[in-house]
């Protein structure tokens, strides 16, 4: 990502994050309002990306700390001890060792706590019976719905006997069982809810299987040979391969999206407080109603900005590779049309029902949610008709291939620079230096062609932004404002408590914004 556009980011960002906590204060929600304050504090002052080492308690995260750091920096041991945040220093990392989540209550909240202050999480279980347990998988899936990026790592405590020691650790068959029955539960209850984290391939970073305690004992072994076949066969060198290639290319955008992620996160929970707080029924019939609606607004933009941006960005590189080869792209623009309006169809249908569900009320239809007996009148405005159309418009006009193949006869530039200086211009010479001017003018509008197409892109994702917020306001802003006015209508505390919510979502939008528009630069 360019500077400029990075300190873009940053600048709006911290100012988000200014709104929200002055925001929140106005509120009295305190808490929350210094949390945030405390967190954009310390990522003013934040000079290098911390990963945290998270997971089950006793499952070797304190060990695998010392192997990566090659020296004894956490403290390791066989009950749950580790009732506070550590923090080391590694290779320009900060290493944070957290509490283990099934040791004490408070200890969980502890690492609870610092999942949003980090940049990578490791969650570690080991091959005897943590893997299988409920909690990692439900653990994981909930980490990874808060943006985080994450990485497995399966720590070999019980070692096979009948196995070949000398074989690396990742190669064993034991470990690769555990490891596939590690990434069944993953996608099982993944899937359970509606998604793959195994596909999310930008945060789920992989399963890696190591043996912490053979990798640590390597920094102990006087012969390097042998200490440095100890950490290859031991996983860790994979390990830590891994995390330097994605985290240390993108660094710049992970330790932008921290604070931005913990400000989305923040302000979602700051709103449910406060919109738990209705004074009487019928404001807490209206707040539950408004509450389903705000937040399936923010869903269905959070999944049409982020999926739609990608397929335009997946279009225009296969517009580029189609041109380098000379083949047409008249149907690129159509495909990307067909995908982008399949898309706004299938978010703004899952959403209806997801709607229906929650109201407790049936029979969607593409304009409307209809009025079921004993229920009030809930309507969304869909008009998925004018969605679609507009979908339709966003490429305004493409541009003309390329030539099957730019002439390689520019070098007759240089030839005909040789014939002028022996003096022998002949008619030849001629058409060699017409091909050449003829050449020089085609690399010329190559480069134009890609200059204007990098516009395009730009400008066809500025549409598509614009036309997913036009769709949300044609789906829900009318019945919100319809809510909000009977809330105004109950009395002066439900005017400022509609007002207060209407700022949360609007500034939860924009941070929305930030975070889909850091996320395409991973």
């Amino acid at each position: 990502m360019e500077n400029i556009l990075l300190k873009n980011h940053h600048a709006a960002i911290f100012e988000l994050m200014s709104e929200g906590r002055d925001t929140l204060e106005e509120m009295e929600l305190h808490d929350f309002a210094e949390e945030i304050a405390a967190q954009a504090q310390q990522a003013q002052s934040k000079k290098v990306p911390t990963i945290m080492f998270y997971g089950l308690y006793n499952a070797g995260k304190s060990t695998l700390i010392n192997a990566l750091c090659e020296k004894e920096v956490a403290k390791v041991g066989d009950v749950p001890t580790t009732a506070s945040i550590q923090s080391v220093p590694w290779k320009g990392y900060d290493l944070v060792d957290t509490p283990g989540i099934n040791a004490k209550e408070e200890h969980t909240q502890i690492a609870i706590g610092e999942i949003d202050r980090s940049d990578l999480i490791l969650f570690v279980v080991d091959n005897a019976d943590g893997f299988e347990r409920e909690i990692v998988s439900h653990t994981v899936v909930e980490v990874l719905k808060r943006g985080k990026p994450v990485a497995v790592v399966i720590n070999q405590k019980n070692c096979d006997e009948s196995e070949d020691p000398s074989i690396p650790v990742p190669m064993l068959p034991s470990m690769e069982r555990v490891s596939a029955k590690v990434a069944e539960n993953l996608r099982r209850h993944s899937l359970a809810e509606g998604r793959d984290i195994l596909e999310e391939k930008k945060n789920f970073l992989g399963l890696f299987l190591v043996n912490a305690k053979t990798a640590f004992e390597a920094s102990l072994c006087t012969d390097p040979g042998a200490a440095a076949l100890l950490r290859q066969n031991a996983g860790i060198e994979s390990l830590a391969n891994a995390i330097d290639q994605s985290i240390r290319a993108s660094v710049p955008v992970r330790m932008l999206l921290t604070p931005a992620v913990f400000l989305k996160e923040k302000l979602k929970e700051a709103l449910s407080v406060y919109q738990s707080t209705a004074l009487h029924s019928e404001q807490k019939d209206l707040m539950k109603e408004r509450k389903i609606l705000s937040e399936s607004r923010q869903r269905t933009g959070d999944r049409l900005l982020a999926e739609g941006l990608r397929k335009i960005e997946a279009a225009f590189e296969q517009i580029r590779v189609l041109a380098s080869e000379g083949k047409s792209i008249d149907a690129v623009p159509q495909q990307l049309q067909k995908e982008l309006t399949d898309l706004i169809a299938e978010v703004t249908n899952q959403e209806g029902q997801i709607v229906n569900v929650e109201l407790g009320i049936s029979g969607f239809q593409t304009g409307q949610i209809e009025e079921s007996t004993g229920q009030a009148e809930t309507e969304i405005d869909v008009d998925l008709e004018t969605i679609l159309s507009a979908a339709g418009r966003i490429l305004t006009r493409t541009p003309s291939p390329l030539p099957m193949q730019i002439p390689i006869e520019i070098v007759a530039v240089v030839i005909n620079a040789f014939v002028k200086w022996i003096g022998s211009v002949d008619k030849e010479q001629r058409e060699a230096e017409q091909r050449a001017r003829e050449s020089a003018e085609r690399l010329a509008a190559f480069y134009k062609w890609q200059n204007e197409l990098r516009d395009q892109e730009a400008q066809v994702k500025a549409n598509y932004t614009s036309h997913v917020e036009d769709a949300l306001h044609k789906m829900y802003d009318g019945q919100l404002e319809k809510l909000n006015a009977q809330l105004v209508r109950i009395n002066d505390a439900c005017a400022r408590y509609a007002a207060y919510v209407e700022k949360v979502e609007k500034l939860l939008v924009r941070v929305s914004e930030e975070i889909a528009a850091l996320s395409l630069n991973l």
